[in-house]
C-alpha cells in the first residue's frame, strides 16, 4: 500500500488537499473489507471543522481520476461521501490463501 500512499499524497499535495489517512486496518468496516487485511486505505476529503469538501466535486473528480490512472487497474479507487477509499483488487486472492 506504500504506492497508494505516495501517489495519493502527491496528488493531494498538488491539489492543496491536506493529506490525512483516516483508516487503515483500524475502524469499523464491512465483514469482507480489505481494511482488515491491510489492503485498503481511506483518505480525508472533508474539512473536519467546516464539514465542507476540500474541493468542489468536479475538481475532486479530477484528482480521483488522476490517482486511479497512476495506480492502474489493480486498484479500486472510489470517492465516497466523506472520504476517498482505495483498495487492492487482487487482495481477495491473497486473503483466500491466508484463511
Amino acid at each position: 500500500m506504500r504506492r497508494v500512499i505516495v501517489v495519493t499524497g502527491e496528488e493531494f499535495e498538488t491539489s492543496g488537499i491536506p493529506f490525512v489517512i483516516t483508516s487503515g486496518t483500524d475502524g469499523e468496516h464491512g465483514l469482507a473489507s480489505m481494511h482488515y487485511y491491510g489492503y485498503a486505505l481511506d483518505f480525508r476529503t472533508i474539512n473536519q471543522v467546516t464539514g465542507a469538501p476540500y474541493l468542489p466535486s468536479a475538481q475532486m473528480a479530477h484528482v480521483v481520476s488522476a490517482i486511479a490512472e497512476k495506480l492502474g487497474e489493480q486498484y479500486y479507487v472510489c470517492l465516497e461521501s466523506n472520504h476517498l477509499h482505495i483498495h487492492f483488487l487482487y487482495a481477495e486472492a491473497v486473503k483466500a490463501e491466508r484463511i
